[in-house]
């Protein structure tokens, strides 16, 4: 026969167990005159791991309840630790307490999880400080198996300056780079990058509309006539890497070629390109429109960086913040209701980049700064007039677009 006992929400009942726990741990380690704030010295007076001491210090001290939900030990843990205590002086009624609250987690995790990896899957989408960092690590291992592909490294550049010929527009520079790519298997061919037509924003008015006909400008000027569009031989390896382009009504799409599998075949592809008069500038009072730029994460990847290099007479991308967006039906949705719903939990924060002159390194790829030196002497501009914001994640989601917005200002006639 089913229950019809009410059934108390996971955050709630997860919440409460964990408050109880720190309750008892406080007052059982107090019982035997043990400073729980001093994990190295209760380490070494009731004889337990350094690690252990330190975790169980992390759990009574976290004011979030889920994020210490994850720290708590398994049951071998949990059993030298209240051995110890026993053995340490901890007061029967005490040690019973801390069983007793125990227990009382042990039973939260079998109604809710199950056990405690589904467990640590739960909490890592829910707690205050969520990013999905433990979901994301091991999708990105089990994805690359499952694909038979896998990227060190993904860099998404965006250049944003005013442009000259048109007052309310903007000229914008894409630089697209996957470094080390590897397949693990053979592969008739993977999707690395996707140059489309401009699709607007979903609050600013033409709901994905194409605004023009893209005139997409080279970086570098092809070194054979049959390269593939806007893509960058001298930062490629190696040199003549192979990529295959299939052109759609949206775009073209440029697919990794079959080749060597592991560190053998490891490569490396850099595209690029320039386009005048790419975006609007300014909104409408009425609109609110917002400027979006986006990374589409199309296969795994160990890091994401995303630098926007705007203009210092654009000061409104300073406030630009940072969503990722899941994209189970292959694009980033335009619909507000649907973008709302693909929301994934992952706090990521974008950082300026300070400093005079402004540094472009980074520990990800070494050439990175000289090939940024190179966009500014093929664009004719001063890196000292802009300004740069970075986004870094690791292991980021795959499928997903990790999109990076800010609020257009409104234009004043």
């Amino acid at each position: 026969m089913t229950s019809t006992h009410p059934v108390t929400p996971f955050v709630d009942h997860c919440s409460d167990a964990v408050r109880s726990l720190q309750v008892a741990l406080r007052s059982a380690y107090r019982s035997a005159g043990l400073d729980i704030e001093k994990p190295q010295d209760v380490s070494r007076q009731i004889g337990i791991d350094k690690n252990l001491s330190w975790k169980i210090a992390r759990i009574a001290g976290d004011d979030d309840a889920l994020s210490a939900a994850a720290l708590v030990p398994g049951p071998e843990g949990i059993n030298i630790l209240l051995e110890a205590l026993r053995k340490g002086g901890v007061a029967p009624q005490e040690l019973a307490a801390l069983r007793h609250s125990l227990a009382l987690f042990e039973d939260m995790v079998k109604q809710h999880a199950g056990d405690r990896p589904t467990l640590q899957l739960l909490l890592d989408g829910v707690t205050s400080r969520a990013s999905l960092e433990l979901s994301r690590k091991t999708a990105f291992r089990g994805q690359s198996g499952v694909w038979g592909v896998q990227a060190r490294v993904r860099i998404m550049t965006q250049f944003l300056m005013p442009c000259s010929e048109d007052p309310l527009a903007l000229d914008t520079v894409i630089l697209a780079s996957l470094i080390d790519v590897r397949r693990l298997r053979p592969l008739a061919g993977w999707p690395i990058f996707r140059f489309q037509r401009y699709l607007g924003s979903i609050e600013s008015g033409d709901q994905g509309a194409t605004v023009h006909e893209r005139k997409l400008e080279p970086l570098e000027d092809p070194s054979s006539p049959d390269d593939p569009a806007l893509i960058m031989r001298s930062w490629c390896s190696p040199h003549d890497v192979r990529v295959q382009s299939v052109s759609t009504p949206m775009g073209i799409v440029h697919e990794l070629a079959d080749g060597p599998l592991g560190l053998t075949g490891t490569s490396t592809f850099v595209f690029g390109h320039l386009e005048r008069r790419a975006v609007s500038r300014y909104t409408t009072e009425a609109t609110r429109g917002k400027g979006e730029m986006g990374a589409v994460v199309t296969m795994p990847i160990e890091t994401l960086l995303f630098d926007v290099i705007a203009h210092r007479d654009l000061p409104e991308v300073a406030a630009a913040k940072v969503q990722v967006f899941g994209n189970p039906f292959g694009n980033a949705p335009l619909d507000a209701q649907a973008r709302k719903s693909m929301l994934l939990p992952i706090s990521e924060r974008i950082t300026e980049i300070t400093g005079a002159p402004t540094r472009f390194d980074t520990e990800h790829a070494h050439q990175y700064p000289e090939l940024i030196r190179c966009v500014f002497n093929r664009i004719g501009a001063d890196p000292a007039d802009f300004r740069v914001f970075r986004v870094e994640m690791q292991y980021p989601p795959m499928p997903s677009t990790v999109m990076v917005s800010y609020g257009l200002p409104v234009h004043r006639e």
